[in-house]
């Protein structure tokens, strides 16, 4: 078989530009479709906001994504002081079968006037 190209196997060459190979006459079907949910082209800040909605929409039916139900507040379990920083251990609540615990540490010094950079520990999990 020789190298295979648009030109020689996924154009018709026939009058009335039918394909005779299933898989060309479906990629051609695809060229010619344009997505329901693609971006507009006219878009102002207001469309947009009705367009995203659309695609957020459609992707909650297709993943099949679980309503988002309230959650308790994470939980500060404990705060331990350490040498230039302060190490926490937190638990949120993602659904109502869970706790997931991470850790967050603070450098000395952090503040609201006074930001640094901290780390959050996320725990693995099987």
């Amino acid at each position: 078989m020789g190298k295979i190209s648009y030109e020689t196997h996924f154009k018709s060459t026939r009058a009335d530009g039918r394909l005779t190979v299933s898989i060309a006459a479906f990629q051609e079907k695809l060229r010619r479709t344009e997505p329901k949910l693609s971006l507009p082209a006219n878009l102002t800040e207001e469309s947009f906001e009705a367009w995203h909605k659309k695609v957020k929409d459609k992707y909650r039916e297709v993943l099949r994504m679980p309503e988002i139900t309230v959650q308790p507040t994470p939980v500060k379990l404990s705060s331990e002081k350490r040498e230039g920083y302060t190490l926490e251990k937190w638990e949120f609540y993602p659904d109502e079968f869970m706790a997931v615990p991470f850790l967050v540490l603070i450098p000395d010094g952090a503040a609201k006037e006074s930001r640094v950079p901290g780390v959050m520990c996320l725990l693995g999990s099987t």
